[in-house]
């Protein structure tokens, strides 16, 4: 250990020592001094982390965050947890990890900052996709969701939904992809952002189709129209149209016809790739949802309600203008 790691180990074992003192009574102070010792923890873990004793880091991290918690500065309180669950998160200490992210979120939605709840829970579903089960990150990101959708505030959560569905068809979650689409597309209608909810319409009516289940693709292609008049006009209701002729009819040429709509490119990435990689299923396969069998000619008889959504959503005022501490969403970028 060199001379100068020596003297930063000495300074934060120093400010924890601090931060020991100023959180416990004694003779001269009757109550813990809360505020004083959630700073010095705080200057103790930077260095710890620093010099690279991250164990040190993440007890005074915590420590900081219970002190902060205290005195009702629940800002800061988050803050520390979440920078705990960092040291954790590169330590590859997973449980851990989790267990911090979960309880800065806490502390976030407490304090009213759903945005920052959802960049918490995000990055834990980031952590549990590669290190846990496909379904425990699909739930912590699920939550991660509901943070950013707060109090119905969409303006922060429409690239939360994007990143998270492009996770989803990564993982061949199409099921989920779907039910995690239509709940995007609720934010793009508050937004009025007419463009996106073509997209997210197309996405849907291909994610269908991957399953093999033209029925409900249909279905969902009618009701979209009605839904927003202006989607039959537009390019994804061009793409999803041909797909949905081609796997009506079972026609291979009609396929690759459609895989060469140039407008295709301008879809979300994942879902580029995937209308790109579609190959036609067998017939006469049955609907996941419907019970119906699969036809190679047009079906008259429709659903005439998939889904229905009634809410008052809120106008849009966010200020919270926090800097990420990362890309939380980068769904090419898992590690």
């Amino acid at each position: 250990m060199s001379d100068n790691v020596s003297k930063k180990e000495k300074e934060a074992l120093e400010f924890e020592k601090e931060g020991k003192k100023y959180s416990s009574r004694s003779i001269t102070r009757w109550k813990p001094d809360y505020d004083s010792a959630a700073v010095a923890f705080e200057k103790a873990a930077l260095i710890f982390k620093q010099i690279k004793q991250s164990r040190k880091a993440i007890d005074c991290y915590t420590r900081c965050g219970e002190c902060f918690y205290k005195i009702n500065i629940l800002f800061r309180a988050g803050q520390a947890f979440e920078n705990a669950a960092s040291v954790c998160r590169d330590e590859r200490i997973v449980d851990e990890a989790l267990e911090l992210y979960s309880q800065a979120a806490e502390i976030y939605m407490e304090d009213g900052k759903g945005n920052r709840a959802g960049e918490a829970l995000t990055k834990a579903g980031k952590l549990a996709a590669n290190y846990k089960d496909i379904t425990v990150a699909v739930e912590i990101f699920k939550k991660g969701l509901q943070g950013f959708t707060f109090s119905n505030k969409y303006y922060h959560a429409t690239e939360a939904y994007r990143s998270f569905n492009g996770f989803l068809v990564q993982a061949k979650q199409y099921e989920l992809a779907i039910e995690n689409a239509l709940e995007m597309n609720i934010a793009y209608k508050a937004l009025n952002q007419t463009e996106n909810m073509n997209k997210t319409f197309c996405s849907i009516v291909l994610f269908c189709l991957k399953l093999d289940d033209w029925v409900r693709a249909d279905d969902f292609q009618k009701k979209f129209e009605v839904e927003l008049p202006e989607y039959s006009s537009s390019k994804e209701w061009e793409i999803a149209d041909k797909f949905l002729s081609a796997f009506e009819n079972h026609n291979k040429e009609a396929l690759e016809e459609a895989k060469r709509i140039h407008h295709i490119k301008y879809l979300e990435p994942s879902v580029a790739k995937l209308a790109m990689s579609m190959t036609l299923g067998s017939e006469g396969k049955v609907s996941s949802v419907t019970g119906r069998v699969r036809q190679p000619n047009k079906v008259n008889e429709k659903k005439t309600k998939l889904f229905e959504v009634e809410e008052e959503i809120e106008p849009v005022d966010d200020n919270d203008t926090e800097v990420n501490e990362e890309d939380i969403f980068d769904e090419t970028d898992l590690t």
